[in-house]
């Protein structure tokens, strides 16, 4: 009994970690669906790994966030051959059914119906301010980049600078962000996305932050605060 509840949550936990990302958009007007493009990724252990991932679940399922809508796969192609699993980093064509085309966007995440995704507006991030970067104030108005979505962000609140080297809390309330330096901030984005901890997901939760047309920083996301209007 013992071994079977051990198998059974391991189970779980992998079942947990399956996420096809969205990259890109097909629409097909005919009577088959939505052709969709993107990535398979399996975070098991906090790193990618080549396991085996049935992308149709039981009875063909999945979760389409960030909009929560069921949808059924009809097939999955890998190098144009049709197949019924792919692993970790494969790039596959998935054809889904039963979905409004208006709810499969990129950036999107198909999941396991029992283990959806995260969608939140409000950040928490572990910055690094790049070389290039200007200062970075409270209101500061921002691009915001996580997989393949893109969204306006206003800089909310400067918590805390950090130590480079050990990660330490140096100082509170910074009134501004300089290159070269580590900080904890807080974000609001304009729309919801799909997002997770760094600690939980890696792909969901390694993001970027855009200033007229640069790269002005690089961070991890370490908390999902929620919903901010």
């Amino acid at each position: 009994m013992a071994e079977e509840r051990k198998n059974f949550a391991d189970h779980r936990k992998i079942k947990s970690r399956k996420m096809f990302h969205l990259a890109k958009r097909k629409l097909q007007l005919q009577n088959f669906g939505n052709l969709l493009c993107g990535q398979c990724n399996s975070i098991i252990f906090d790193r990618l790994i080549p396991i085996r991932l049935t992308l149709s679940y039981e009875h063909g399922q999945v979760l389409v966030m960030p909009f929560r809508e069921m949808a059924t796969v009809r097939s999955l192609e890998r190098d144009s051959q049709v197949c019924n699993t792919a692993k970790a980093g494969d790039s596959v064509t998935i054809n889904l059914q039963g979905i409004d085309a208006n709810h499969v966007i990129s950036g999107g995440v198909l999941c396991h119906p029992e283990f959806p995704v995260p969608v939140a507006n409000h950040l928490e991030l572990k910055v690094l301010i790049l070389d290039n970067a200007i200062p970075i104030l409270i209101g500061s108005q921002l691009e915001f980049l996580v997989h393949h979505t893109k969204e306006a962000a206003r800089v909310v609140r400067i918590l805390s600078l950090l130590d480079p080297k050990t990660g330490k809390e140096t100082k509170k309330s910074p009134r501004c962000l300089l290159a070269k330096q580590n900080a904890i901030i807080e974000v609001v984005l304009q729309g919801m996305v799909c997002i997770d901890e760094h600690s939980n997901c890696k792909a969901l939760g390694r993001v970027s932050l855009r200033s007229s047309g640069r790269t002005v920083a690089l961070g991890l996301v370490t908390r999902v605060i929620g919903k901010k209007e």
